[in-house]
């Protein structure tokens, strides 16, 4: 439980500072900003309580090799394998309930977050615009501003590049943006409006000027129906990849869609066996040293986490690319440390 509860806050402060860093103090309710860090949750679970079995099987069984407990159960007659059956045994209740969360919590989760930034996107249409970055996520729009005060909405040195026909560009000195039904309302004071055509450069300035974007397909893309790829169990990976090779698009679109696809799914069942992975390699490590603390124990689980962690979100992106086989992408990790904590058990049972 040590093990677990340290990872979890090390990982959810690492969120916290990524994700909801990035709206406090622009106007964002508390309530919602708990929200986002309780939706955060469930897949930092999924990594922090198979990292946490590790360190428990660190711990427990470094401690019974230290106190030569171990050596006094063999002189008894008690095989070391049945010493390891309760640790197995555990590790696949373990892989059940982590199998839970990858299919059912965490895809319910990345749903509801995406929804709830979405919501809070609505409610405060400025809490991601950043003074002197393009802005790209407006339809048939990219906003750029120098300075904007993300509570009321205020922005100054606005510049708006229209990305359809007539390509306009649009300045002005400052600027309010809101949303109404929606409806995403950009109120202009002060500003110029340049296009340029087949009937040459055209310049029209004005002292006001109200620019509104529907957010309607926005609005369906974040309904109730649609669900991205993460946001999916696995008998919907299933359905989706079927509904893909059945409707239209080119040969190569539907191998790369249906690759990404495939990797969810191997990472989703990857990461519900990772608990077992990690109880082999926990043992071997453990019988191979005589002295292990809590101090210790942390300091070996880390570089594995690592380790896992770098595999898993490289061999995703490789995976995604078609680089390498979804199932290699996600297995990798759990293939490796699998075998190096087999070889560490077998030879310690040889001792």
């Amino acid at each position: 439980m040590l093990g677990i509860g340290v990872l979890t806050v090390i990982l959810l402060m690492n969120q916290f500072f990524l994700m909801v860093w990035d709206i406090i103090g622009k106007g964002v309710k508390p309530i919602q900003i708990a929200r986002v860090l309780l939706y955060s949750l469930p897949f930092i679970f999924v990594f922090t309580i198979p990292m946490g079995i590790f360190i428990a099987h660190l711990m427990a069984f470094g401690r019974l090799n230290q106190d030569f407990e171990l050596l006094a159960l063999k002189g008894c007659g008690v095989h070391p394998m049945k010493i390891s059956i309760v640790p197995f045994t555990l590790s696949l209740i373990v892989t059940g309930g982590v199998f839970y969360l990858t299919n059912h919590v965490v895809p319910d989760a990345n749903f509801k977050l995406r929804k709830l930034l979405y919501t809070i996107a609505y409610e405060k249409p400025t809490y991601r615009i950043k003074p002197r970055v393009i802005f790209s996520e407006l339809p048939d729009y990219d906003l750029y501003v120098l300075e904007v005060e993300h509570k009321t909405g205020h922005l100054e040195g606005v510049t708006i590049f229209e990305k359809v026909s007539p390509y306009r560009t649009i300045v002005a000195r400052e600027g309010y943006l809101y949303s109404r039904d929606s409806i995403l309302v950009l109120q202009l004071i002060d500003g110029e409006i340049h296009t340029v055509d087949e009937n040459g450069y055209q310049k029209v300035s004005f002292p006001k000027y109200v620019l509104r974007v529907s957010l309607e397909a926005k609005t369906k893309y974040h309904g109730a129906r649609h669900r991205t790829d993460s946001e999916l169990s696995l008998s919907g990976i299933k359905q989706r990849i079927v509904e893909i090779k059945r409707g239209k698009g080119s040969t190569e679109y539907k191998r790369l869609r249906v690759n990404r696809l495939m990797v969810e799914y191997h990472k989703k069942l990857a990461l519900a066996f990772s608990p077992v992975v990690l109880t082999v390699l926990g043992l071997g490590i453990a019988l191979s040293l005589r002295k292990v603390g809590a101090g210790l124990s942390f300091g070996i689980a880390l570089p594995f986490f690592i380790f896992y962690y770098v595999c898993l979100v490289g061999g995703e992106t490789l995976g995604d690319r078609g680089i390498i086989a979804p199932w290699l992408s996600m297995w990798f990790a759990n293939i490796t440390l699998g075998a190096v904590g087999v070889c560490l058990f077998i030879r310690n049972l040889c001792r």
